[in-house]
């Protein structure tokens, strides 16, 4: 389980983040401080039917897309993604590292599942090569909680009954552990 102060890094890139907030009686909130490596951090379209997802930038540049506007972020920007909105999450878009917080409200299992699951990668580093999980891991982690978030533009039925069984078996054949609560 989470807990404040948890940090992960992955030792050959320096991209790392730290649990500032984690869910605890009465407050269901996880927040990170992230450090993304510079033309790293891309995510493929996606929305979340279950929680809203809030960036800070610290330090560096970021680019986003929420429901297919381009968005620009610098430090001291925020950006609130509410849920049901297709989006990418922030990536640097510079040459400097970018520091941002990252805050998930409310916090399912999947999303747990899945920092927990992103922190293990980062330590072994078995990330993708954007610092993220690979998404056979991320439809893993969607069949293994219920999960509410979908990659945006295709069917969820496709989803949930073919792409997260295959992201199971093929994490499986991987040596993937997903973390899960």
């Amino acid at each position: 389980m989470l807990k404040v102060g948890d940090r992960f890094e992955n030792p050959d890139t320096g991209a790392s983040f730290e649990v500032l907030r984690a869910p605890a009686a009465g407050e269901n909130v996880l927040d990170l401080r992230r450090v993304v490596k510079p033309r790293t951090g891309k995510t493929l379209p996606h929305v979340h039917l279950d929680y809203v997802e809030k960036f800070v930038v610290e330090s560096g540049q970021a680019r986003a897309k929420v429901d297919g506007r381009a968005v620009s972020l610098a430090p001291g920007d925020e950006l609130e993604v509410p849920a049901g909105t297709a989006h990418t999450n922030p990536a640097n878009a510079g040459d400097d590292d970018l520091v941002m917080r990252h805050v998930f409200e409310p916090v399912s299992e999947f999303i747990l599942g899945y920092v927990e699951t992103l922190g293990q990668l980062m330590r072994q580093n078995r990330t993708n090569r954007q610092g993220d999980l690979p998404v056979s891991v991320i439809f893993a982690l969607a069949n293994q909680t219920d999960s509410q978030s979908f990659a945006a533009g295709l069917p969820k039925v496709l989803q949930r009954s073919v792409l997260a069984p295959i992201g199971a078996w093929y994490v499986g054949l991987r040596g993937y552990e997903l973390r899960v609560p």
